[in-house]
């Protein structure tokens, strides 16, 4: 696997523009992985946001959306913020970015905390604002030590709206709508979809800037997802003629036309939302 540090800083460009061309770009700059390799994509790691290889007004963009003030920003090139904080703890906001990241192909990688919304501790020095212990549950030291407070390497999270006894995996495991439950159902949705991991890939231009749709092809089977970078809803219109019917397999939500649709039907997705369809062609 080859990290794909160009891919991580187009996503956040076009999370800032609301605009999936900046990521269209940048899938289409880089080569083709020979057989048996693939790309490791990630929202966000252990280290910065580096913006390094923006131009700087794509940097100052990226900045002003997700970092503004000056004690997030680190090493003049990038952020010292985790995701739920960058997208001001709104989970739909959070979903898409991850609707993103398992749209694309190779492996995702998820940093520890953010599929609980963990946020960072601008306290600490430099890149260890990011590096606080896993809020497990509400007992002692989140549930991630037994020793005294002190003695931890990096103290716990507790104040702020992120801080442990808020925000920790044992709450979000009884929550329906957790983020956790959100992008545990991403993970076992893309898991079971062979053409991401076996096929070839292609952007599918929906003629709306806001929308990353990309589809895959393996064996015969296909797959279509689109996920909405912008707030506003948005009538989706698909100009693919051999294709007759889609399924269904994840959104954002329940929608009115849901299951089966017809290739030929206008169909929704909200602002900041998402949907994963499989495909049925004309020449079955």
């Amino acid at each position: 696997m080859l990290l794909s540090f160009s891919l991580n800083k187009a996503m956040f460009l076009s999370f800032a523009h609301k605009d999936a061309r900046p990521l269209v770009k940048a899938l289409d700059d880089i080569p083709t992985p020979p057989a048996r390799a693939c790309l490791a994509n990630w929202l966000r790691n252990h280290d910065e946001l580096d913006l390094a290889g923006l131009s700087p007004a794509e940097r100052r963009d990226v900045i002003k959306e997700f970092g503004p003030e000056q004690d997030t920003h680190i090493y003049q090139r990038g952020l010292r913020r985790r995701l739920a904080s960058m997208f001001e703890n709104d989970t739909a906001k959070i979903a898409m970015a991850y609707s993103v990241l398992f749209s694309l192909p190779g492996t995702p990688i998820i940093r520890y905390g953010d599929e609980i919304g963990m946020s960072e501790n601008l306290s600490l020095n430099e890149r260890n604002a990011v590096r606080t212990p896993m809020q497990w549950d509400t007992t002692r030291n989140a549930g991630f030590s037994q020793a005294e407070r002190d003695k931890l390497i990096a103290p716990v999270m507790v104040r702020g709206p992120n801080r442990y006894r808020l925000v920790n995996v044992s709450k979000s495991q009884i929550q329906n709508h957790s983020l956790l439950h959100l992008v545990s159902n991403m993970a076992r949705t893309r898991l079971g979809c062979k053409e991401i991991g076996s096929g070839t890939h292609k952007i599918i231009d929906m003629k709306m800037p806001s929308l990353f749709a990309i589809r895959y092809d393996y064996d015969g089977d296909a797959l279509l997802m689109i996920t909405n970078l912008s707030d506003k809803k948005v009538q989706v219109e698909l100009n693919e003629p051999e294709i007759m019917m889609l399924t269904e397999l994840l959104a954002d939500e329940e929608y009115a036309k849901s299951g089966l649709l017809k290739a030929t039907d206008r169909f929704p997705v909200n602002g900041y939302g998402y949907r994963w369809f499989t495909l049925k062609f004309t020449r079955e």
